[in-house]
């Protein structure tokens, strides 16, 4: 058995964080966790990180592509400078 954040399958954390859009929305929505969580721990995620969290191969082979886009899209952002790090003129009379 593989642990993946505290549960023991994909299955089982869906259904514990209720996701209610459907197995396969909730799975690609787990999928595209791990991938996020694995590259921010490893670099990368790979198909054996994937087994490891629980998801089967049929699983990995309809959902990662679009798991893998929805992961991108979490990790691009825009993010705008904060206030300290602005430029500011002084005008001295």
């Amino acid at each position: 058995m593989h642990i993946v954040s505290g549960y023991a399958d994909a299955a089982a954390r869906a259904a514990v964080e209720g996701h209610t859009f459907g197995h396969a929305n909730a799975t690609v929505d787990l999928m595209a966790d791990v991938m996020r969580e694995r590259v921010a721990q490893a670099g990368a995620c790979t198909l054996d990180d994937l087994a490891a969290a629980g998801f089967t191969a049929a699983e990995v082979a309809e959902y990662a592509g679009i798991a893998r886009a929805r992961a991108a899209k979490a990790w691009t952002r825009r993010v705008s400078r904060p206030a300290s790090a602005r430029r500011f003129t002084a005008v001295v009379l």
